[in-house]
């Protein structure tokens, strides 16, 4: 669950400026809904999906794809009530074009700048 919770920390974080940019918004709660999804997708929607695929040359794909939608309204239940939580969505102004790519090489010089100063003999 911390590898879950850090991935989603992490990519969070990587496309929070884009999210802003292009839809003046920022989401708080996106930890919780994802350690909630993460576990249906895994466990019943892939699984069903593969199962479908493989039923669906003998007509049997009905049963797996019904129970792809149940993961899938369980999934969709969760951000709706995720998003119900109060100050679960910040409204931003808009930003600039600039500021979206000054924040978008410095999360690259954050990322990659250690291993450039290691291998440059900083």
């Amino acid at each position: 669950m911390g590898g879950a919770a850090a991935t989603t920390l992490v990519a969070g974080t990587a496309v929070a400026p884009f999210a802003v940019y292009h839809f003046h918004r920022m989401t708080h709660f996106g930890l919780i809904a994802n350690l909630v999804a993460a576990p249906l997708i895994s466990l019943l929607i892939m699984p069903m999906a593969l199962l479908s695929l493989i039923a669906m040359p003998f007509g049997l794909e009905n049963w797996p794809l019904q129970a792809m939608e149940l993961g899938i309204d369980l999934m969709v239940a969760t951000g709706s009530w995720v998003a119900s939580f109060p100050g679960a969505v910040s409204v931003l102004p808009q930003i600039s074009g600039s500021a979206l790519v000054s924040s978008f090489l410095a999360g690259c010089g954050f990322a990659y700048g250690k291993r450039a100063r290691e291998h440059s003999g900083w």
